[in-house]
C-alpha cells in the first residue's frame, strides 16, 4: 500500500515508499523514506541531493515479505485457507497455479489482449501476476521467506555456466 510520505518531496526526486520495516525474523529496522531520481533510478535522500546507500537486497526481501503477507492476508480475508495439513495445501495450491498457468498460456496464445479485471494492463501481466501472487501466498503459509530464496537462487544461477552448459531448443 503506498502510503503519502511524512517530509517534502526533494525537488528532482519521487517518492518510492515509506518502509517502516520489520524483517521477517521480527527484529526492527530503521524507518526510512525512499526517493529515486526518475531520470535514472537511482536513490536518493529526501532532505537533500545525495545519494541514500540502500541495502538493495534488504529493500527487495523486505518489499517481497510484504507482498507475502498481504497475499496470505486477502486468502484468509477471502476463505482461502481452510484448515487442512501441508500436504492436502500443496495439493490446492499446486492445481490453483496449473490452472493459472493455462490461463498465462491462452493470453500468449491471444497475443496478449488488454485485461478484463484490471484496466491498462496486459492479460499476460495479469495472469502473472495471479501466479505470483498464488506462489506468495502460498510460501508465506509455509513460512517460506520467498525473498531470501529468490536473491539466494539469482546467486547461485550467476555462477553457473552459460545456458546452464545446455542447448536450447531453435539452435
Amino acid at each position: 500500500m503506498i502510503e503519502t510520505p511524512k517530509n517534502p518531496r526533494p525537488e528532482k526526486c519521487i517518492y518510492y515508499a515509506h518502509v517502516d520495516c520489520e524483517y521477517w525474523d521480527g527484529q526492527k529496522c530503521t524507518e526510512i523514506e525512499l526517493w529515486i531520481d526518475p531520470a535514472n533510478g537511482a536513490p536518493c535522500c529526501r532532505e537533500r541531493e545525495e545519494a541514500l546507500h540502500v541495502d538493495n537486497d534488504a529493500v527487495i526481501t523486505h518489499a517481497i515479505a510484504i507482498l507475502q503477507r498481504d497475499a496470505y492476508d486477502m486468502a484468509l480475508d477471502k476463505g482461502f485457507h481452510p484448515a487442512m495439513d501441508m500436504q492436502d495445501r500443496a495439493v490446492v495450491h499446486l492445481e490453483k497455479l496449473r490452472d493459472e498457468v493455462h490461463e498465462l498460456i491462452s493470453a500468449c496464445a491471444m497475443n496478449n489482449p488488454p485485461s478484463d479485471k484490471i484496466p491498462g494492463y496486459s492479460s499476460i501481466a495479469e495472469e502473472a501476476s495471479d501466479i505470483i501472487i498464488l506462489l506468495a501466498n502460498w510460501l508465506k503459509s509455509l513460512n517460506i521467506n520467498l525473498g531470501r530464496a529468490l536473491l539466494a537462487k539469482l546467486t547461485y544461477n550467476s555462477h553457473r555456466p552459460y545456458r546452464h552448459g545446455k542447448a536450447i531448443k531453435g539452435d
